[in-house]
Parts: C-alpha cells; sequence; structure tokens
C-alpha cells in the first residue's frame, strides 16, 4: 500500500489552507448587559440619596471596567460627600453580582448565534473580563459558556482601560491563535483601540451608552447586535484575514 510522508512545504500548505482563527468578546458587556445594569444599580442607589441619575451622566462618569470603581467621581459630580464613596462602591459591587446572579441576567442570544456560527467554523472562542477570577468563573458557569469551550481571561487588577492590548495577546496565547486571525467584539472605544493595537480584526457592539464612541479602524459597526448574521460576517472576516510570514 502505497504511504505519503508530508514534506515541510505539505505542511506549510496545509496551515495557510486551513488556518485557525480565534473570537474574542468582553465577558460582562457583551455575553451580557452588565453596562444597562451598572446603570440601574447607580440609579437606584442615588435615588435613596435624592439624586436623579440620568443616562448623560452615566455615560460621562462610568467608564471604569469594574463599574465601582467610579463611585468616587460619581459622588463628587451628584454632590455627596466622600463620607459616602465606600459605601456606594460595595453597593454597586453588591448590586452587580445580584444582577449576575439574578434570571435577568442571561446570554444574549446574538452571542449565542455568534459562538454557534464559530464553533461550527471551527473558531476558538474567548472571554476576557475584569470580573474578580470567582465572580467571572461562577458567571461562565451560569451562563453555560463552557459548552462552546469559551477560555476566560480575567484581570480584576486591570485598570480604566481594559482591556488592554496586552489582555487581548493573553487571550490570542492561551487558545493559541495567531492574534493577526483573531477577531475581537469591542463595545467600546477603547476596547477597539486596544484590540487594534494587538493586531486583531474588530466588530464594534456598541450599546446605548457607548453608541456615540468612536470605533474608527473597526470592520463594522452593529448597531443591532440581533440583526448579524453571523455565519456571513465570520466567513467573511476568516477568508480575508492576512497574516505575515
Amino acid at each position: 500500500m502505497a504511504t505519503h510522508t508530508l514534506s515541510i512545504k505539505d505542511a506549510a500548505s496545509d496551515e495557510t489552507q486551513s488556518p485557525v482563527y480565534g473570537l474574542m468578546f468582553e465577558l460582562e458587556f457583551l455575553a451580557v448587559p452588565g453596562r444597562e445594569a451598572a446603570f440601574n444599580v447607580y440609579k437606584s442607589l442615588l435615588k435613596d440619596y435624592g439624586v436623579e441619575f440620568s443616562e448623560g451622566l452615566f455615560c460621562r462618569l462610568v467608564n471604569s471596567p469594574r463599574p465601582e470603581m467610579d463611585a468616587a467621581e460619581v459622588a463628587t459630580a451628584v454632590g455627596l460627600k466622600s463620607s459616602f464613596v465606600a459605601k456606594m462602591e460595595q453597593d454597586v459591587r453588591d448590586g452587580l453580582r445580584m444582577f449576575y446572579a439574578s434570571q435577568e441576567c442571561r446570554l444574549l442570544p446574538a452571542l449565542v448565534a455568534l459562538l454557534q456560527a464559530a464553533v461550527e467554523r471551527g473558531l476558538r472562542p474567548a472571554a476576557v473580563t475584569a470580573l474578580e477570577n470567582e465572580d467571572a468563573a461562577r458567571l461562565v458557569e451560569k451562563l453555560e459558556l463552557n459548552r462552546f469551550r469559551v477560555a476566560l481571561i480575567s484581570s480584576p487588577d486591570a485598570d480604566r482601560l481594559f482591556p488592554g492590548a496586552d489582555v487581548w495577546l493573553q487571550a490570542a496565547r492561551k487558545i493559541s491563535v495567531n492574534a493577526r486571525r483573531c477577531i475581537a467584539l469591542c463595545s467600546t472605544n477603547d476596547a477597539c483601540r486596544s484590540a487594534l493595537a494587538a493586531g486583531m480584526r474588530v466588530i464594534a457592539v456598541p450599546d446605548r451608552f457607548t453608541a456615540f464612541h468612536d470605533f474608527s479602524g473597526s470592520e463594522a459597526v452593529i448597531d443591532d447586535f440581533d440583526s448579524l448574521d453571523a455565519g456571513a460576517i465570520l466567513d467573511e472576516l476568516t477568508r480575508s484575514t492576512y497574516v505575515a510570514a
């Protein structure tokens, strides 16, 4: 029986024909409506202090990867004493944990469709998050993301510009995919810029609090996530992704 030994040239050709791609996303802002939850938590807490908290104030003041980090700026902006800050931080943290554990916290259908399309095409998914490790693990389990074999990159010590390019690159390394073959779903301009800096292609998926952001450099800005043709956009981006030799 004839046998065929795969040469180095054959192997390189095979890799070129069947490259591996990655799909990245922000866990708490794209898997679930975490930013909407943060707004509701702040609005409810401030109402107890007699303060009406608007969407405009939220967009201007709450931009950290962990919304409780912005409690001091919020308190100052609405005229609350600094003595309220520590309690507000804890209340926001507790309020978000309650949301993540609630029935209202469900995996967005559009992301389910995208992950299903990704897995069918052999893409390796990964989620980045600024949640504490235990909180992130609980959320992944609750959302049953393990059925899609989603790798988790948790950075609880992240600064305000999370996720930075280093986090996106860490995610690419974790799933063993060249960063230039990764597609990043980003909900903010900071996430978009850092993913581009990491060499990834970006699909911008803003929510109502980030719709005004500048997503220059992204392949597409999806204003209506539910209307996304997951298979078509993945086919287009994986077909045209260029990786330098």
